[in-house]
């Protein structure tokens, strides 16, 4: 049985190999997930880049797929839409 301490050191390990550059970008796109859902927003993005980090995928190419999972919280569409196309340009600054 794994205990919270082991679970805790294995995230710190893995938050420490996201690349900086895309620390940054990921930042960006939590902000503008919060603007968009409120500062409920900061609790919905930490809980998805806890799910995005053991996916194991996390370099710029994961990206996108952490832009889907925080917006399906987004219940409108159209917004979700709006801030997935936003959330998107972030990465083609890259």
């Amino acid at each position: 049985m794994t205990s919270i301490i082991e679970l805790d050191v294995t995230m710190l390990e893995r938050t420490r190999k996201v690349l900086p550059l895309v620390s940054r970008i990921r930042d960006n796109i939590d902000q503008q997930f919060i603007r968009f859902v409120g500062p409920a927003g900061e609790t919905i993005c930490e809980d998805c880049f806890d799910e995005w980090l053991a996916s194991g995928s996390i370099g710029p190419s994961g990206l996108r797929r952490y832009i889907d999972m925080v917006a399906k919280y987004i219940p409108d569409s159209s917004k979700s839409q709006q801030f997935k196309k936003i959330a998107v340009s972030q990465i083609r600054l890259i």
